[in-house]
């Protein structure tokens, strides 16, 4: 079946639809939902967009070969930029690191009620579970394809597949078992996971039999979106501890207790905060003064 070509394809849309879903029943109690339909929609939008730029970049060569037609849709442009099945096919590193900033848009626009790094880490989690489906139709339909194809199993076909199901049931494991871990480290998940993804990613290309690389004899375009990733996945490591270490202080500091004398202070030297009712008559009785002079004049 033809169908069976396409598990890159399918899972996107399945992910796609599950993870709506599954973040409207998560987070619908926590934001108003149109803060929740805002934040979902921009991080899959941003994932998918970047994720289908950083593939045109890295397979501008091969897609420059094929022809446009409106007609002809198997082999073509531009419905080969949507076949996530093409070429290098769909890449997780590319799909998080637009995500991400999907989040860190929606928290430039929006000053009111952001997404803390408590909710990334859980979106990064749901994120994770919903892949998992394009995972496991990746093992079948590569089955299924050497199966009716008549060839002899090739243990190298499942190799990606494997190494990215042990990476998701390793972080969906880490989490879950190490909850209360996470909570009081908020934002370490995420780092953690895009760490972990895009290093898995770099040694998918590296044991992958047409694997050529493109710069310094050592990597390929992939790998090098990969070394960013990371570079992502530290700087956002960092700045969630820098802010930890900032709430821990401001929790550490002694409140300051007021002083016997405060509310005669405000009372008279803050004059444009709090209305004083001596300061009030005080005032009226010098401008009606100014007034009648005036008037006499």
């Amino acid at each position: 079946m033809d169908l069976f070509r396409h598990p890159h394809s399918l899972g996107v849309l399945l992910f796609v639809m599950s993870f709506t879903y599954f973040s409207w029943r998560t987070f619908i109690g926590e934001y108003k939902y149109e803060k929740l339909f805002d934040f979902t929609l921009l991080y899959i939008f941003f994932g998918l967009l970047t994720e289908r730029v950083l593939f045109i970049v890295t397979n501008w060569i091969d897609l420059s070969n094929l022809t446009w037609s409106v007609v002809n849709f198997t082999n073509t442009l531009p419905i080969a930029l949507f076949n996530f099945d093409k070429f290098s096919g769909f890449s997780f590193v590319y799909f998080f690191i637009g995500a991400i900033f999907g989040i860190s848009l929606y928290n430039w626009i929006n000053n009111i009620q952001r997404v803390g790094y408590n909710t990334l880490d859980r979106i990064t989690r749901l994120s994770i579970l919903c892949f998992l489906p394009l995972v496991i139709l990746g093992i079948v339909f590569t089955f299924f394809n050497i199966r009716n194809g008549g060839t002899e199993i090739e243990i190298a076909l499942f190799i990606p597949y494997i190494i990215r199901l042990f990476e998701f049931v390793l972080l969906l494991a880490f989490f879950n078992f190490f909850n209360n871990f996470w909570l009081t480290k908020s934002g370490l998940f995420t780092s953690l996971s895009v760490l972990v993804i895009t290093i898995g990613e770099i040694i998918i290309d590296y044991l992958s039999p047409s694997y050529l690389p493109n710069f310094l004899g050592i990597l390929n375009y992939q790998q090098i979106i990969g070394i960013l990733s990371i570079i992502l996945s530290i700087n956002l490591l960092l700045t969630s501890i820098a802010t930890l270490q900032e709430q821990e202080i401001r929790r550490k500091l002694k409140p300051q207790k007021p002083t016997m004398n405060k509310g005669f202070a405000i009372s008279f030297a803050n004059r444009r905060r709090v209305s004083n009712p001596i300061n009030i008559k005080i005032k009226n009785l010098t401008t009606n003064k100014r007034k009648f002079r005036d008037s006499m004049n």
